[in-house]
């Protein structure tokens, strides 16, 4: 399947603000109500206050899956089974560091077609050129349980057990 990949700053700027919150609103997502309610509901407010950028996926002006991207603060905690190998790879042994995050992904409703790898493939293009203009190297994400094989597929580590949130915490070296 063909898509364009459209941000969703560029739609703030171009359309008019009720034209964008429709547009949003037309996404379904049958597995998890909670990516759906972020499209719809939070995704322009983080774009306006640049705490993520969120990217469509759009085949015949429908929106088929959606991402979003930001930066974060990384803490290794004691408990968590990291390696002092790894830690130095991430510029974590001496305490915090920066990280790009993958915050959300997810397909529309009916969307058969596997364009999950494609997406992370798509963010870490991303990633990589903001590596070349401001540094950094760890990629993370939080997901749950049932998802931890996709991300592992795709690269990622664990490096956190589940939090009271339900969520692991894995990370990928950009390279």
């Amino acid at each position: 399947m063909k898509y364009d990949i459209v941000p969703l700053s560029m739609m703030i700027e171009e359309w008019a603000a009720e034209d964008v919150t429709e547009y949003l609103c037309s996404f379904i997502c049958d597995r998890d109500k909670e990516l759906e309610l972020f499209l719809r509901n939070r995704a322009v407010e983080f774009e306006r206050r640049d705490l993520a950028r969120t990217f469509l996926l759009v085949h015949d002006e429908r929106i088929i899956g959606y991402f979003s991207l930001a930066s974060t603060v990384l803490e290794i905690k004691d408990e968590w089974p990291v390696s002092n190998t790894l830690k130095k790879k991430m510029n974590a042994v001496e305490g915090p560091t920066t990280a790009f995050l993958i915050g959300q992904v997810c397909k529309a409703k009916g969307v058969e077609e596997k364009i999950g790898p494609q997406i992370i493939d798509k963010a870490m293009g991303m990633f990589r050129k903001a590596r070349e203009i401001c540094g950094g190297r760890v990629v993370c994400v939080d997901c749950k349980r049932e998802l931890l094989g996709f991300y592992e597929e795709n690269g990622f580590r664990v490096i956190s057990e589940s939090s009271e949130s339900g969520l692991f915490r894995l990370v990928l070296l950009c390279q």
